[in-house]
């Protein structure tokens, strides 16, 4: 049987913080998007959210400690697993590495962008990954957005699956 993913997986937590870098006030990423903690779009945030994070012991200067970024982390990532989850019924057979990879990229690229990735989607469904991993390294989100060091980890860790 095939084990689903979770927002609390660490080795996904402890890869993103250190791929999507630190900053405990809002600054503006590369596609100008107003972003915090480890790149959390605030365009995604409610006030209810922001007023539950807020309520924890921490910064009250307009940024946000790590606990509080940590609690948009875990809820961006449970979305992101949800909306693999039931968009793509092959997602839940695929080994927690490689679903850990299409977690990472929903949660970088949003959504939208993600689904842009249409051979790299067909690969996968196919069960062809070292075309997928081949789709993630030609591509402009490589090129222009996160750069060579990451794409390579990612694509290597979806051609072994480990």
């Amino acid at each position: 049987m095939a084990t689903l993913i979770r927002q609390t997986d660490s080795i996904l937590l402890r890869n993103l913080e250190r791929d999507e870098g630190w900053r405990s006030r809002p600054y503006r990423d590369s596609k100008r998007i107003w972003t915090i903690g480890w790149g959390t779009n605030l365009e995604y945030v409610t006030a209810d959210e922001l007023a539950e994070v807020f309520s924890l012991p921490g910064k009250r200067d307009g940024g946000v400690t790590q606990e509080q970024a940590r609690v948009f982390m875990r809820r961006d990532l449970a979305h992101g697993i949800e909306w693999l989850n039931t968009r793509y019924v092959w997602f839940h057979g695929l080994t927690l590495a490689r679903q850990r990879v299409l977690v990472e990229m929903v949660y970088n690229l949003g959504v939208e962008s993600f689904t842009r990735f249409q051979r790299m989607i067909r690969a996968l469904r196919e069960g062809h990954f070292a075309n997928a991993a081949d789709e993630m390294w030609d591509s402009k989100w490589r090129r222009e957005d996160v750069g060579d060091a990451r794409v390579q980890r990612l694509a290597d860790t979806m051609r072994r699956g480990r």
